[in-house]
């Protein structure tokens, strides 16, 4: 016994050290389903956006509801993430059908809601690229999550930005987090998808379809995602034991991040924020 009480010590000291980042996202222009997926729908394709997940993956779903094929030109496509643009060219040449997560050590894949199952569109089965792009066959879609947001914290955030609320649990059980909500203008993450479209007119300029979005509610807790919302990205992040063990994917897009906690800081602070870097130095 007296054997085991350390061990469970060192178990409990572990498990206490992973802090939860949960993300919630907005957008001005494209309304929210059921499924808190951000849906856009035009009279020749269906597109679906969702960032749920471990480090809030971008998940992409593109419905073609034409008779005719459409191709998903990747290497004129990109995200924007506070105003710096991250190529989607390279990393969807072959993609499979599942989530970057799957390929760089997650312990499992991130998918779409079970909502679309059940959709009268078909997948399709085989990915076919060209000079035009990847093609998606008449009446028929593709899921594709080239990359993730962020598998960091914002911890360049004022604390003066946060406040105690209440959640209730999925146990019903009531715990306390600390919460943060941002509009468009001060949100510390905001970015655009760039998606261009092409036909079957391969003389006819491709369609950019431009969708923005930003995290419009942060919460920092310990509950891990099987007691909290799980409809919400999340980031998780050990220290002390834990510290340097997790894993994750995707762009962390660091130095616009803190760039835009640093404006957000000055704003509520009214005091200009000076960061000293050791490269930086004589």
């Amino acid at each position: 016994m007296k054997r085991i009480l350390p061990l469970l010590a060192v178990i409990a000291l572990t498990a206490s050290c992973n802090r939860y980042q949960y993300l919630s996202f907005d957008s001005k222009h494209i309304n929210k389903n059921d499924q808190k997926d951000f849906v856009v729908d035009t009279d020749s394709l269906k597109i679906i956006y969702s960032f749920t997940g471990v480090n809030a993956p971008v998940n992409i779903r593109i419905y073609n509801k034409l008779d005719q094929p459409l191709w998903v030109n990747w290497r004129r496509s990109a995200l924007v993430i506070n105003q710096r643009a991250i190529s989607y060219n390279g990393s969807l040449t072959s993609m499979p059908d599942i989530v970057a997560a799957a390929r760089t050590g997650d312990p499992e894949p991130v998918a779409l809601s079970d909502e679309h199952n059940n959709d009268d569109l078909p997948a399709a089965e085989t990915s076919y690229t060209n000079q035009k792009g990847e093609l998606i066959p008449p009446h028929s879609y593709i899921s594709r999550s080239p990359m993730g947001l962020t598998n960091d914290f914002f911890n360049e955030l004022p604390k003066s930005a946060f406040r105690v609320t209440s959640r209730i649990m999925y146990d019903g059980t009531v715990a306390h987090v600390k919460e943060a909500e941002f509009s468009e203008e001060n949100s510390p993450l905001r970015f655009r998808n760039y998606l261009s479209i092409v036909g079957e007119d391969s003389a006819a300029k491709p369609i950019v379809y431009q969708h923005t979005f930003y995290v419009g509610q942060l919460i920092r807790t310990g509950i891990g995602p099987g007691q909290f919302d799980a409809g919400q990205a999340w980031v998780k992040k050990e220290t002390g034991l834990g510290k340097g063990m997790a894993t994750g994917f995707g762009i962390v897009a660091e130095a616009a991040i803190v760039g835009a906690a640093d404006a957000l800081t000055e704003k509520m602070t009214g005091r200009p924020v000076i960061r000293y870097y050791p490269y930086d130095k004589p």
